[in-house]
Parts: structure tokens; C-alpha cells; sequence
């Protein structure tokens, strides 16, 4: 199995020094030495291989994006520099398609200012290799506010990344886990209020490394969240109420609870809707009665647990 490795370098080198102001004739505004000035460099500069693709990303300080034009992006292959693209003054990612597997390259990213003036170098290499493997199809069970993703492993020695998104298909390159995982298993803070879709990729080599395609989408939507039966369910009864209790619910997403009420041959109605495990019925009808409790999710009702034939007792 091959292993890959991303091995990153940054320096900056000193250029030569600004241009000497020269003097406008006539009523011309001279220039002032400030518009000389060389734009300090990028920052923050960072790549990783995923799926035969190098992702650039940068950052520059957001009091001097102002005297940026744009960014230029150089790459080398083992000789001189050569210009690979440019991206505008607010933008700070580069995906570069054009590269071999097993290859080295040499990536310097320049700020350059309205003058073309441009910055020091800020250099990065990237040592590519074949990605592992992409993994398997995702499963997830939500517990104690946290979603729980399980997925397939691939080979030996591939750690993995988790990566998070609002939106389908969107290209994501930051995980949410700090460090690559040695296990495939993660858990995840949960959002009652929000779908969010997850996808998972394997590496090989440095924290950088060479990343596989991502895996099958799984999208974590509480709308579709349909809450188990209650459990548990007791009755009191006496002369004047009845006293319904069950068990919390397992889910932590349950919002509430439906209580349904059915008298004689009729059809169930609403009752109630609480938000605590227990409901009295205060109906001083003497006839017999029947009860369905549902627990409710953030939208979804779930199947709900039946107590029947209940009768207030008579007063003696």
C-alpha cells in the first residue's frame, strides 16, 4: 500500500527594494511613497491533495486587503517559477487540476498591489501521491445532543476526515475534527434547528496528506426525526380525573408530548399537548375511555402507546 505524504515549507525572501519616487511636472499629484510601498505577504498559506486536485488557501490581514489588486499564484516543478493564475483581491483559494500523482510541486502565492508591485514570496511544496481508497457509506444515530457517524474502513493505516456542510455537493476542505481520525467513528454537536449533510474522506501520510474522494453524502435532518413510543405508560384513576405518567423519552430531540382521547366508539381527539411526561384528564364523564400517547419531534409524530378501558370509579 502506498503511503503519501504532504510535507509543507513556507519562507518568505527579501525582493528588491521599492522604486525611487519620481516627481509629476505640472499640476500632476505627485505620488506619495506609500503607493511604492511593497504589499507585505499572504499568510496562513496552506495546501492538501484531495482526489488529484491541490487546494490552495491563504490568508491576508483584513486592515491592508485594501491595497491588494489581486493575488498571483506561481508554481515550479522542480525549476524556475512560472505563473499559474490569478485570483481577485477577495479571494484566498486556488485549486490547481493540472498536476501528475507522485509529483512535487513548488506553489508561491503573491500579493500584488494597484501598481503591480508585488509582494514577498510565500512558498508551500506539495509532494503528491495515489489517494487511498474512498469510504464506505455513512450511518448516523443521534444521542445525548450528539450525532453519532459510523462509516465503512478502508485500508490499513488510512486515518480519516469529517466534513460538514448546510448545503449539498458543496466543496468543503476544512474538517470538523481537529486531528485525523484513527477510527471510523465521530460525534458531533447536535443542531435541533438545522439540517446539516456530512461526508467523509480518507488520507494517508501527514495531516495534510493525500485525501480520497469523499464518501456518499448523509444528510442529518431533524424534520425527518420520528420519535419512538413512549414507554412506560401508568394510570391512576379516581372518582374525579384521570392520571396518565410514562417514561422520558430516549431522544434528546423530543419536543413534547400528544396526548389523544377516545370515548365510547368515537374516534380519538386531541386532548392534550404537554411538554412534561404526564397528563390529567379532568372529564367528569363516567364512561369508558381510551388514551394514545405520542412523543413529538422537532416536525414528526411518532407511533404512539395505548392505554385502554379506563373508567373514572364510582364514589362510594
Amino acid at each position: 500500500m502506498l503511503f503519501s505524504r504532504v510535507v509543507v515549507l513556507f519562507c518568505a525572501c527579501i525582493s528588491c527594494a521599492a522604486p525611487l519616487l519620481i516627481s509629476g511636472c505640472g499640476k500632476k499629484t505627485a505620488p506619495t511613497l506609500k503607493s511604492f510601498e511593497k504589499p507585505g505577504p499572504v499568510s496562513g498559506l496552506s495546501a492538501v491533495h484531495i482526489e488529484n486536485v491541490v487546494h490552495l488557501k491563504w490568508t491576508y490581514p483584513k486592515d491592508k486587503a485594501h491595497t491588494v489588486r489581486n493575488y498571483v499564484i506561481l508554481r515550479s516543478e522542480g525549476r524556475e517559477f512560472l505563473r499559474l493564475a490569478e485570483t481577485e483581491n477577495n479571494v484566498h483559494a486556488f485549486a490547481d487540476e493540472d498536476i501528475v500523482p507522485g509529483a512535487t510541486y513548488s506553489y508561491n502565492v503573491l500579493a500584488q498591489n494597484n501598481r503591480g508591485t508585488l509582494s514577498s514570496d510565500t512558498v508551500i511544496v506539495v509532494r503528491t501521491e495515489p489517494p487511498p481508497p474512498r469510504p464506505g457509506a455513512i450511518s448516523f444515530e443521534v444521542k445525548d445532543n450528539f450525532v453519532h457517524l459510523k462509516w465503512r474502513p478502508v485500508s490499513t493505516g488510512a486515518g480519516y476526515n469529517v466534513y460538514k456542510s448546510s448545503e449539498a455537493g458543496s466543496c468543503v476542505t476544512q474538517p470538523v475534527n481537529k486531528v485525523p481520525l484513527t477510527d471510523p467513528a465521530f460525534s458531533d454537536s447536535f443542531n435541533v434547528s438545522r439540517k446539516v449533510f456530512y461526508s467523509v474522506r480518507a488520507l494517508t501520510g501527514s495531516p495534510a496528506g493525500n485525501l480520497s474522494g469523499a464518501s456518499p453524502e448523509l444528510l442529518v435532518d431533524p424534520n425527518e426525526f420520528s420519535p419512538a413510543a413512549p414507554e412506560g405508560v401508568r394510570s391512576i384513576v379516581s372518582s374525579e380525573k384521570v392520571y396518565l405518567s410514562w417514561n422520558g423519552p430516549a431522544e434528546s430531540w423530543v419536543t413534547g408530548f400528544r396526548v389523544y382521547k377516545k370515548t365510547g366508539t368515537g374516534p380519538y381527539k386531541l386532548a392534550a399537548e404537554t411538554q412534561i411526561p404526564a397528563f390529567i384528564d379532568s372529564d367528569p364523564d363516567p364512561g369508558t375511555r381510551d388514551y394514545r400517547v405520542h412523543a413529538v419531534g422537532p416536525l414528526l409524530e411518532g407511533p404512539g402507546a395505548e392505554v385502554r378501558g379506563l373508567s373514572l370509579e364510582p364514589v362510594r
